[in-house]
C-alpha cells in the first residue's frame, strides 16, 4: 500500500495547506536515495499514521487515504484502516536522531548521513550516531575491504549489507582528539557531497571534485592510521598530528562562506611541499595498504 502512505513533493504541499499535517508527513529515504557521504534530494514523503494516531486531527491526510479504504482494511494484521501496518513506533525516535544511513544490498557501497529526521524503507538500514567519524569510518577503503573480505564478495559485486553481517564490522576504537579530528574531515566531505547532489554532479568545478577526492585521500589515511598504526608510524606517516594542525575550520564557523575557506585551505594542503601531500604519497608504498587498495 504505498501508493497510500508514500506520497511526491506535490502531494505533501497539498496536504500541508492544513499545517497540522506536517506533524505526520515525515521525510522518506529509498534505498536509491543513497549516495556516498550525502543523501540525495528527498523526493518522497511518508504519511506517519502510527498505531493510535487521532486522524480526525488530520482531515486532508484522512481525506487522501480514503480511496483506498477497502484496501487498507482487508490487510491481514489488526489496526485501524487508516494506520500503517508496520509503524515501527518504538523506532520512530531513532529515526529522529542524526544517523548513518545505509541500502539492503549494495553495489556501490555507499554510506550517508541523515540529519533530517527522516524515515527510512525497508530496504535500508541506519545507525544512529551523533559521530561523522563512524561514517568516515564505514565510509573508508579499509572498512570497504573488510565487508568485501568477510562476505567473500569481489569488488564490483553485491554486498549484503544486513544488521548480521554490519554487526561484525569492526570500528576501531578511538581517542576524544582522534574521533574530533576525523570528524572534522568528514563533516566538509559531507557539505560537499550534499552540495553535489543537490546542485548536480556534473555542476561541480574540477576544483570541488579535487577537493572531494583530496579530503576522502585524507579519511581513508586516517581511518588506516587507527586500524594499522604500527607500519604507517615505523613509516613516520602521523595523520591524526597532520590534521590538529591543519586547522580546518568548522563550518558552523564560516556559514555562508563554507566553499571559499574549503577551497583557500585545500590551496595550502595541497601544496607538493606540504606534509599532508607528501605524506598521503608515501602512504602507498605500505604494503598493507597496497593490499586494501589491490595494487600489491
Amino acid at each position: 500500500m504505498n501508493a497510500a502512505f508514500i506520497i511526491n513533493d506535490a502531494k505533501r504541499r497539498e496536504l500541508c495547506q492544513d499545517p497540522r499535517s506536517i506533524e505526520i508527513i515525515k521525510p522518506f529515504i529509498r534505498g536509491r536515495d543513497i549516495a556516498r557521504w550525502a543523501v540525495r534530494p528527498i523526493e518522497a514523503w511518508l504519511i506517519y499514521t502510527h498505531r493510535g494516531v487521532d486522524i480526525k486531527r488530520y482531515p486532508l491526510i484522512k481525506e487522501h487515504l480514503l480511496p483506498f479504504k477497502a484496501e487498507l482494511e482487508a490487510r491481514a494484521t489488526q489496526q485501524e484502516w487508516y494506520e500503517l501496518q508496520q509503524p515501527q513506533f518504538r523506532y520512530s525516535q531513532l529515526f529522529s536522531k542524526p544517523k548513518v544511513v545505509y541500502q539492503d544490498i549494495s553495489r556501490t557501497y555507499a554510506f550517508a548521513y541523515d540529519t533530517a529526521g527522516s524515515f527510512c524503507g525497508d530496504t535500508t538500514f541506519v545507525m544512529p550516531t551523533p559521530s561523522l567519524a563512524v561514517l568516515g569510518i564505514l565510509q573508508s577503503n579499509a572498512t570497504k575491504w573488510w565487508v568485501h573480505t568477510d562476505q567473500g564478495v569481489p569488488f564490483g559485486g553485491f554486498l549484503r549489507l544486513k544488521t548480521q553481517y554490519m554487526e561484525r564490522c569492526p570500528i576501531p576504537p578511538m581517542t576524544s582528539e582522534q574521533e574530533s579530528a576525523l570528524s572534522s574531515v568528514v563533516e566538509k566531505l559531507v557539505w560537499l557531497h550534499n552540495r553535489g547532489v543537490t546542485q548536480g554532479e556534473a555542476s561541480a568545478s574540477g576544483q570541488e571534485t579535487l577537493l572531494a577526492d583530496y579530503l576522502e585521500q585524507w579519511v581513508n589515511a586516517l581511518v588506516y592510521e587507527l586500524v594499522i598504526p604500527e607500519p604507517l608510524h615505523v613509516a613516520g606517516l602521523h595523520f591524526f598530528r597532520l590534521a590538529q594542525t591543519a586547522t580546518l575550520p568548522r563550518l558552523s564557523q564560516v556559514k555562508g562562506r563554507e566553499l571559499a575557506e574549503l577551497q583557500a585551505k585545500f590551496e595550502e594542503l595541497y601544496a607538493s611541499e606540504h606534509p599532508l601531500r607528501q605524506s598521503l604519497f608515501a602512504l602507498d608504498a605500505i604494503e598493507e595498504v597496497r593490499i586494501i587498495e589491490g595494487k600489491a
